[in-house]
């Protein structure tokens, strides 16, 4: 999803003509900057955070852009776009929710009942992540989820 957000935000960022570009243009270079350099990296909560602030840096820019200038047309016209990058991450969400989903169901049936009985703490975080059916949740649920991969 990382990946998805940077290159929808540069692919945002080339289509103002070098000659055009002014703040509105330079802050959301200065994200792509970030969110490259987060993927190489940040850490996980920092890559979902940087993921959802990507609405807040819109509407910031919603306010400060000069509608009748090149680069405020551009601008405004790649916020509608932004819809297809919300439909692309519900499907991402969507290949992880499963993937995860099929890996624990093997993992699970290797394992005696009386392992999963032991390790029954990290058995419920990955059971409440596999039976979520709301999106919104998942990020948080996979944290938990996450929380045990040191102990592992």
């Amino acid at each position: 999803m990382l990946l998805i957000t940077v290159n929808f935000v540069e692919q945002i960022v080339d289509s103002v003509p070098v000659e055009q570009r002014g703040p509105g243009t330079s802050v959301l270079q200065t994200y792509v900057n970030r969110g490259k350099n987060l993927r190489q990296h940040g850490s996980t909560a920092e890559k979902y955070l940087y993921i959802y602030d990507l609405q807040g840096v819109f509407e910031g820019l919603k306010e400060s852009l000069v509608q009748s200038t090149p680069e405020g047309q551009t601008i405004g016209m790649s916020l509608i776009g932004l819809l297809g990058v919300a439909s692309e991450f519900a499907k991402e969400d969507e290949k992880v929710h499963n993937k995860f989903t099929e890996g624990a169901t093997q993992m699970k049936s290797k394992l005696t009942p009386a392992t999963i009985a032991q390790e029954s703490e990290v058995f419920n975080a990955i059971d409440k992540y596999i039976t979520s059916n709301d999106v919104q949740r998942h990020e948080a649920l996979m944290e938990e989820v996450l929380r045990f991969k040191n102990k592992y």
